[in-house]
């Protein structure tokens, strides 16, 4: 078989086709529960994680959950008050937020 200078039809064809799917999919209605992210956050010290907070409630909002978990054997009251009073503004904008100590 003789290599060509040139592409040949495939990749063209793939792209066609691609952009027909998008264009296709693009009329029907777009629903909430096609994105349902569930997230597992591992949480060692919940007074570090105000900052990246806000960013997991962008991804999770606004249908899906989030499971904050930590593993500590010292202050175990006192991280289970943190991570509690860290997910709470979370859970009242209406995600769903479990949690254990």
């Amino acid at each position: 078989m003789e290599k060509s200078s040139w592409g040949d039809i495939r990749g063209g064809l793939f792209l066609v086709i691609a952009e027909r799917a998008l264009r296709l999919s693009a009329k029907f209605p777009r629903h909430q529960i096609t994105w349902k992210p569930d997230l597992l956050l591992p949480v060692e010290n919940p007074e570090l994680w105000a900052g990246p907070l806000l960013f997991i409630r962008n991804i999770t909002y606004p249908s899906g959950s989030i499971f904050g978990f930590t593993v500590k054997n010292e202050n175990v009251e006192e991280t289970q008050s943190a991570l509690k009073g860290l997910l709470a503004p979370i859970e009242e904008q209406g995600i769903l937020v479990n949690s254990v100590y």
